[in-house]
């Protein structure tokens, strides 16, 4: 029935989405979040050892972080590459930071 009347000469009320493209709305739709892990005693710093972030746009890191965060001997990593503060972070991106580590 492509006439969009039903089988009682009703009108009948076309769905808005197909389900193809419920699930492409549902996409766009979602809240999407950054993930920034802190490692030893940076968890300690910010008192937490994740955080979730939400972004629209790719941000660098450092105006993800509080200024109080340490900006040397720490270790970045953007999705499992090296990075730098200046590095953007974009949405569904996962960040850790760890301390430098030493020994001998």
């Amino acid at each position: 029935m492509s006439s969009g009347v039903g089988t009682n000469g009703e009108s009948r009320k076309k769905r808005p989405f197909g389900p193809w493209d419920w699930k492409r709305f549902q996409r766009r739709s979602e809240v999407r979040l950054a993930e920034i892990r802190f490692f030893g005693y940076l968890s300690a710093l910010v008192g937490r050892r994740t955080e979730k972030v939400e972004l629209t746009k790719p941000v660098p890191l450092r105006e993800l972080l509080p200024a109080s965060f340490p900006r040397e001997n720490i270790i970045i990593l953007v999705d499992e590459h090296p990075a730098d503060l200046d590095t953007p972070i974009r949405p569904e991106s996962s960040v850790a930071l760890m301390p430098m580590l030493s020994g001998g």
